[in-house]
């Protein structure tokens, strides 16, 4: 029995991530995401915690959001923000 698409609208939204990407990501199995603290996230990408807070508040990373103040973020999604700046890089 699929879920209401409201629960799924509602999830997705706690996660931040759109409908699509939760229904995809509960369809295809996976490995268990490696999640960052702010802290290791900033330090994968050579920035302070306070840029990485800024990118937060720009929409560039969306991080999980586990409590309170508790912030998670993807690895995935701080490989392809490196992967983005290298190829921006390569371009100028």
């Amino acid at each position: 029995m699929a879920p209401a698409p409201e629960l799924v609208t509602a999830a997705a939204g706690l996660l931040g991530m759109t409908a699509d990407q939760l229904q995809a990501r509960l369809a295809a199995p996976t490995q268990p995401e490696k999640l960052l603290s702010r802290r290791q996230a900033a330090e994968h990408l050579g920035v302070s915690t306070k840029c990485l807070q800024t990118w937060d508040n720009q929409g560039k990373l969306q991080p999980l959001r586990l409590g309170y103040h508790t912030l998670r973020y993807r690895q995935s999604d701080i490989d392809k923000l490196l992967n983005a700046t290298r190829q921006k890089g390569e371009q100028d």
